[in-house]
């Protein structure tokens, strides 16, 4: 699983591209662009159309000069009242230009000149989207005390809290928290900022978004809760924060796996003893049948097998093929484990 962040093109993309987008434009989009204060004061003094749009973008010398930093130019045209919520031709405004970059003194002129922080592009991404996936902490906290809405999603899904908890940007998952942002929205393939944090091993940041009420039995399209993902990467401290906020560690994806099966699987042994501990179903079956001490027996891991065993584990159950652990154990060759089978009475 990977995040993309859906913005359309970039603006950093279309920022390489716009030299040569320049002879497009007016003289007024040309000079912004360049960063040319005196041109552009100039130009404004007679009369240019402060709004106009090069063909190629639909960009405004306002998101020109917002891209780039260009805090005079930017200031001018604000004076001059051009229409700070212009869009471009894939929906950017000049706001979405500045909160990209980082320009935070440009995102404070353009909020005060009543920008829009709730503008989403053609994909559905917002400023506050942009701002957190970049980290920009401080137009964060700007744009959340404009009122931007912290729990608009993007076409896909996406909010601002989930794009800041993979990247561990704690302050920005605390501000957003702060003004309400819901942990338990789910992207269209059902991730949720818990997901990606427990994915991630941000244990702060997990721990955090369970104090806000995030569900962690919530389950994505195929299944896969917060535990299951944790569970696999072999995040312990996550695992049993997790289970203290009460996770089913015995809810099971589309494929049957559980959170002590994938556990036992990758041979994370700590994870596997702090799921026993909790009560895990130690011989819940997966849709082929297999359990966590089929999969264990299966990837060698001699350790877990032995930890199953002394924890109650069924060595006689069979998947829908026939296999039992002692057998997938002696086709793999695992010695080892078939001794420790075959000692604990299997057959």
């Amino acid at each position: 699983m990977k995040k993309f962040l859906t913005l359309s093109t970039p603006l950093i993309f279309v920022f390489l591209l716009l030299p040569f987008a320049a002879g497009n434009g007016s003289p007024l989009t040309s000079a912004a662009m360049d960063g040319e204060t005196a041109e552009v004061q100039k130009l404004i003094k007679e009369g240019a159309d402060i709004n106009a749009q090069e063909d190629d973008y639909g960009f405004t010398a306002l998101m020109f000069a917002s891209l780039s930093g260009y805090r005079k130019i930017v200031s001018a045209l604000l004076e001059a009242k051009t229409d700070v919520n212009l869009k471009s031709n894939d929906g950017f405004t000049a706001l979405w230009a500045a909160s990209e970059s980082g320009h935070k003194e440009i995102v404070s002129m353009l909020l005060k000149a009543k920008a829009n922080p709730d503008w989403q592009n053609n994909k559905g991404g917002t400023a506050l989207i942009l701002a957190a996936s970049n980290g920009h902490k401080k137009i964060v906290s700007m744009l959340l005390k404009a009122k931007a809405n912290p729990n608009l999603q993007d076409n896909e899904g996406w909010t601002a809290l989930m794009l800041a908890a993979p990247d561990g940007h704690r302050e920005i998952v605390s501000a957003l928290l702060k003004a309400k942002a819901n942990p338990n929205l789910q992207m269209n393939k059902g991730y949720t900022a818990l997901t990606y944090a427990s994915i991630r091993g941000y244990k702060d940041i997990v721990s955090m978004l369970l104090k806000a009420k995030a569900n962690p039995d919530l389950q994505d399209k195929e299944g896969y809760t917060a535990l299951i993902w944790a569970s696999g990467v072999g995040h312990k401290k996550i695992v049993s924060a997790l289970l203290r906020a009460k996770a089913n560690p015995d809810l099971q994806n589309k494929y049957g796996l559980a959170a002590l099966m994938i556990a036992a699987a990758k041979g994370h042994k700590d994870v596997v003893s702090v799921l026993l501990a909790a009560k895990a179903n130690i011989n819940l079956q997966n849709k082929y049948g297999l359990t966590a001490l089929m999969y264990a027996s299966r990837y060698g891991h001699k350790e877990i097998v032995s930890i199953l065993l002394k924890a109650g584990a069924n060595f006689n159950l069979k998947s829908e093929n026939g296999e039992t652990a002692l057998s997938i154990a002696e086709d793999k060759k695992y010695s080892k484990i078939t001794d420790l089978l075959i000692k604990a009475g299997a057959k």
